[in-house]
């Protein structure tokens, strides 16, 4: 059951202090009725007054990508809806006042459906390709090479790439609100949500699975492995630890009896406490240190980015500062990191002398220019 404690308590706050003639509008993302099953009843009750007469309300979901160089706030077109065409009409005019383009819906019901069916089809997708990758190397295919082939259809094809999960809460929780509502209203299941829920839920367990058997064929176990867990919040370039995977991962791994550590430049002040790992700097001797890398999440760096089609320029070993110079590898050892095949934001580099694979894949050359970097002698696809 979706917990509306918070939209409960606000509107219990405001109904307190309500005046004829305001305006309330909810934002946050929740199952269609929300606003007119819940909200504006306890408006009513606390205030004393009667929605669409004495106040005027509606809802207006939050459409925020963090990280989002292309998508502005404002710029972001806004949906809006009101319990009646006066709330509609004075919400618009509200919401036209900051941003560029304003989309009225006829009702709150369309606008919160709206917002679920805009996150249901991301997390739908990426649990798709999520298990897609799992099911590809058993079958002897490149993933990657698949999906960039894929990519070239300039029609009917949006392009999603495999992780270790979701996190937040726009896709792991939000989706889910719709599917309650459908099995309390209908008395059926929202399939598709209650499968990609699944998938996604499991793919950690398929993380630490991979490592696992890398680390085994190396002759070693995850119990008494030190291993470093590089980008650590839920999404590129953002500093929220909310759902993350990575605090998934990092769980097993300690159950396993592993020494994790995790490296994030995004990382808030006392974020590591949410993930109960200690936090450091990814110092090429840290990375040296390290049984095994996991490249849970590749921040990009906010000014500039290699890309990943982007081949090495030299086959020397070579560490890669904030500032992208290159200068030699101080790693201690002679073999150092660099991901050469991947899941998207998993990734695995594995210290050792034995390499799994020996020609760099060229996709994969752009490692977060703010973690110093080298060659690999081994990497799990």
């Amino acid at each position: 059951m979706p917990d509306l404690s918070y939209i409960e308590s606000c509107a219990q706050t405001l109904g307190e202090h309500l005046r004829p003639g305001a305006t309330v509008v909810l934002e946050s993302t929740t199952y269609p009725g929300t606003t007119e099953e819940v909200l504006v009843p306890i408006l009513e009750k606390a205030s004393g007054l009667k929605g669409g007469v004495d106040f005027l309300a509606g809802f207006s979901p939050e459409r925020i990508a963090p990280g989002n160089a292309r998508w502005s706030f404002e710029g972001t077109p806004k949906l809006v809806s009101g319990v009646d065409a006066k709330s509609l009409d004075v919400i618009k005019g509200f919401y036209d006042g900051i941003f560029q383009t304003t989309v009225p819906v006829s009702g709150p019901k369309v606008a919160e459906m709206a917002k679920l069916i805009e996150n249901v089809f991301r997390f739908v997708n990426i649990s798709m390709i999520n298990e897609l990758a799992t099911l590809a190397a058993p079958l002897g295919v490149d993933v990657w090479e698949a999906i960039d082939a894929a990519s070239t259809k300039p029609f009917g094809f949006t392009r999603f790439t495999p992780g270790p999960g979701v996190g937040g809460h726009c896709l792991p929780v939000d989706p889910l609100f719709l599917s309650w509502k459908i099995r309390e209203e209908l008395g059926v299941p929202f399939r598709f949500v209650e499968l990609a829920d699944d998938v996604n839920r499991h793919m950690p367990d398929y993380v630490v699975r991979r490592l696992a058997e890398a680390l085994d064929k190396r002759g070693k176990s995850v119990s008494g492995s030190r291993i470093l867990l590089l980008g650590l919040t839920y999404k590129f370039n953002a500093t929220d630890l909310r759902n993350s995977p990575s605090a998934r991962v990092a769980e097993l791994l300690i159950d396993l009896g592993a020494d994790v550590r995790g490296a994030d430049p995004n990382i808030p002040d006392g974020g590591e406490n949410k993930l109960n790992v200690p936090c450091i700097d990814a110092s090429p001797e840290e990375i040296a240190a390290a049984d095994a890398v996991v490249l849970l999440m590749d921040h990009p760096d906010s000014t500039s980015r290699r890309s990943r089609s982007t081949p090495p320029t030299s086959s020397t070993a070579e560490t890669v500062s904030p500032d992208r110079t290159s200068r030699p590898s101080s790693s201690p050892k002679s073999s150092a990191l660099l991901p050469l095949c991947h899941l998207q934001e998993f990734s695995c580099v594995l210290n050792g002398n034995t390499p799994t694979r020996t020609t760099p894949d060229p996709r994969n050359a752009g490692f977060p220019p703010r973690w110093p970097t080298a060659r690999a002698t081994g990497a799990i696809t």
